[in-house]
């Protein structure tokens, strides 16, 4: 936009075009002339463009190039300042995903705690058959949970390099190496997945 402003702005001074011609021929003969010809001819031409008058024509592509570049300037303020707000929206939505992530991981330990005290319940004949599966299905629920949770941090913070311009084949080798097969327990047993 600024060149093109220039370039509007200087439509009015005086142009120079230089032109240079090089004409090689070579004649064998012709019906009066039985001796050939040969010649080079060269020629340089300078032609100096004074503008004089263009009826406000330049002027009204200056005006224009100036409202141009101005349009350009606010568009690219405008996607600065969306970059910078999504930049910051994605990194709050990353560090509140973490910490429900955290906070459900807790919460994943602790009812399979729960699950493996009914169990130890049941056998002893304290708890019935109903507690334990109640028990089982709030834990299936907290890994349900959490997983969500980890999908949701995992994306967050992908959309926060990607707006930061730092996405790289490596985030997608650490996303790679994070993502565990998960098998469900065996019914009657529990499996503490806290380091999963």
């Amino acid at each position: 936009a600024e060149a093109e402003t220039r370039k509007a702005s200087l439509a009015h001074a005086p142009s120079v075009d230089l032109n240079a011609s090089y004409t090689h021929s070579n004649d064998n003969g012709t019906v009066t002339s039985i001796f050939p010809r040969s010649g080079n001819t060269s020629a340089v031409g300078v032609t100096l463009t004074i503008p004089i008058f263009a009826s406000g024509a330049t002027q009204s592509k200056v005006v224009e190039a100036l409202a141009l570049r101005d349009k350009a300037a606010s568009e690219l303020d405008l996607a600065r300042r969306t970059l910078v707000i999504g930049v910051r929206q994605a990194f709050v939505a990353t560090l509140s995903a973490l910490s429900q992530a955290m906070a459900l991981g807790t919460a994943e330990r602790s009812q399979a705690l729960s699950v493996r005290a009914n169990q130890r319940g049941f056998e002893v004949g304290i708890k019935t058959n109903a507690d334990v599966l109640e028990a089982q299905g709030k834990l299936f629920e907290a890994r349900r949970d959490l997983s969500r949770a980890r999908h949701d941090a995992w994306a967050s913070y992908f959309k926060l390099r990607a707006l930061s311009g730092q996405l790289n084949d490596g985030d997608w080798q650490a996303l790679d190496a994070q993502l565990v097969e998960y098998r469900p327990s065996e019914m009657g047993r529990s499996r503490d997945r806290s380091g999963s």
